[in-house]
Protein backbone atom coordinates (compact mmCIF):
# COMPACT_ATOMS: atom_id res chain seq x y z
CA UNK A 1 0.00 0.00 0.00
CA UNK A 2 1.29 3.49 -0.83
CA UNK A 3 0.19 7.00 0.09
CA UNK A 4 0.85 10.27 -1.68
CA UNK A 5 2.25 12.73 0.84
CA UNK A 6 2.63 16.41 0.06
CA UNK A 7 5.81 17.48 1.87
CA UNK A 8 5.13 21.11 1.06
CA UNK A 9 3.83 22.87 -1.99
CA UNK A 10 3.55 20.86 -5.19
CA UNK A 11 3.31 23.95 -7.39
CA UNK A 12 4.59 26.89 -5.38
CA UNK A 13 8.18 25.97 -4.45
CA UNK A 14 10.18 27.91 -1.89
CA UNK A 15 13.52 26.12 -2.15
CA UNK A 16 14.97 27.35 -5.45
CA UNK A 17 13.96 24.22 -7.41
CA UNK A 18 11.15 24.94 -9.88
CA UNK A 19 10.17 21.30 -10.40
CA UNK A 20 7.03 19.97 -8.71
CA UNK A 21 7.79 18.25 -5.41
CA UNK A 22 6.01 15.34 -3.77
CA UNK A 23 6.72 12.34 -1.60
CA UNK A 24 5.38 8.79 -1.45
CA UNK A 25 5.10 6.88 1.80
CA UNK A 26 5.48 3.13 1.30
CA UNK A 27 3.76 1.49 4.27
CA UNK A 28 5.10 -2.01 3.56
CA UNK A 29 8.70 -0.78 3.40
CA UNK A 30 8.24 1.98 6.02
CA UNK A 31 9.96 4.30 3.59
CA UNK A 32 9.32 7.87 2.51
CA UNK A 33 10.63 8.71 -0.98
CA UNK A 34 10.95 12.31 -2.13
CA UNK A 35 10.50 13.06 -5.83
CA UNK A 36 10.78 15.98 -8.24
CA UNK A 37 8.99 16.17 -11.57
CA UNK A 38 9.44 18.50 -14.52
CA UNK A 39 6.27 20.08 -15.88
CA UNK A 40 5.46 22.78 -18.48
CA UNK A 41 5.90 25.84 -16.27
CA UNK A 42 5.16 28.31 -19.09
CA UNK A 43 1.81 26.64 -19.84
CA UNK A 44 0.90 26.74 -16.17
CA UNK A 45 1.88 30.42 -15.94
CA UNK A 46 -0.32 31.28 -18.93
CA UNK A 47 -3.28 29.55 -17.30
CA UNK A 48 -2.60 31.48 -14.09
CA UNK A 49 -2.54 34.77 -16.03
CA UNK A 50 -5.84 33.79 -17.64
CA UNK A 51 -7.34 33.47 -14.16
CA UNK A 52 -5.77 36.82 -13.16
CA UNK A 53 -3.72 35.38 -10.33
CA UNK A 54 -1.17 37.67 -8.67
CA UNK A 55 2.04 38.14 -10.68
CA UNK A 56 4.27 37.18 -7.75
CA UNK A 57 2.64 33.72 -7.65
CA UNK A 58 3.06 33.32 -11.41
CA UNK A 59 6.71 34.44 -11.36
CA UNK A 60 7.56 32.21 -8.40
CA UNK A 61 7.05 29.07 -10.50
CA UNK A 62 9.96 29.86 -12.82
CA UNK A 63 12.62 30.49 -10.20
CA UNK A 64 11.63 28.18 -7.40
CA UNK A 65 10.24 30.82 -5.09
CA UNK A 66 13.36 32.00 -3.33
CA UNK A 67 12.11 35.32 -2.01
CA UNK A 68 11.98 37.05 1.32
CA UNK A 69 8.74 37.43 3.22
CA UNK A 70 9.11 41.19 2.78
CA UNK A 71 9.18 40.79 -1.03
CA UNK A 72 6.02 38.67 -0.95
CA UNK A 73 4.34 41.16 1.38
CA UNK A 74 5.25 44.08 -0.90
CA UNK A 75 3.85 42.26 -3.95
CA UNK A 76 0.59 41.45 -2.14
CA UNK A 77 0.24 45.12 -1.15
CA UNK A 78 0.74 46.20 -4.79
CA UNK A 79 -2.02 43.85 -5.90
CA UNK A 80 -4.43 44.83 -3.10
CA UNK A 81 -3.99 48.52 -3.86
CA UNK A 82 -3.42 51.71 -1.86
CA UNK A 83 -4.02 51.60 1.88
CA UNK A 84 -3.55 47.84 2.23
CA UNK A 85 -1.16 46.32 4.76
Amino acid sequence: KQYLINPGSVGQPRDGDSRAAFAIWDVDESRLEFHRAEYPIEVTQEKMRGHQLPPYLIDRLAHGGVRTQAEDHDDRRKIAGPGSN
